[in-house]
């Protein structure tokens, strides 16, 4: 079983598993959120994936031509998935929510290009991006994913399967161990 696994998991790229993972887990939070077992408005979940993911998209085209780059689509979804899981999902009509994530999303992709140094990104560019909704539109970063219980089991699952992809379990048994130490 774990030979298929590793044998699955070697045939992917990296980009690809985490892109798979990240939207396993805003339709997961969609349908769960669909049937009340979580509290996530599914229209608002969907409705903030599109913008941010368009909004993206859009973005990352004009800075590539801009800078003369090739953009890598997989990874402007990833960035655009990991907004939509870390800041709170838009409501209908409210422009204030809707403008926060876009501008996140839209900042996040100029960052992949302007804090970059020989084409490797300084800063984690969906930090960069949320942050600065945060800081200049005060709609921070919630992480609202992880108070989720039900998410919890598809959350840890995809985490392991990304270690084992890396086959760093090393660093995670030495943070788990220095963590509970520490707690």
């Amino acid at each position: 079983m774990i030979a298929r696994l590793d044998g699955f998991i070697d045939r992917i790229t990296m980009y690809r598993l985490v892109l798979w993972y990240l939207a396993a887990l805003v339709l997961a939070a969609m349908m769960l959120g669909g049937v009340h077992v979580i509290a996530v408005d599914p229209v608002a979940l969907a409705l903030s994936s599109i913008l941010v993911l368009a909004g993206g998209w859009i973005a990352n085209q004009v800075f590539a031509r801009i800078f003369g780059a090739i953009p890598n689509v997989e990874s402007v979804y990833i960035t655009g998935l990991i907004i939509v899981l870390i800041m709170d999902p838009a409501p209908l009509g409210d422009l204030s929510a809707v403008g926060a994530i876009v501008f996140a999303s839209a900042w996040a992709m100029a960052s992949k290009f302007i804090f970059s140094l020989r084409r490797r990104h300084i800063f984690n560019p969906a930090a960069i991006g949320v942050a600065l909704a945060a800081l200049l539109l005060d709609h921070p970063a919630s992480w609202w994913v992880s108070g989720q219980l039900w998410l919890m089991p598809l959350v840890v699952a995809g985490g392991l399967l990304i270690v084992r992809k890396l086959r760093r379990f090393d660093l995670v048994l030495a943070f788990a161990a220095a963590n509970l130490l520490v707690t």
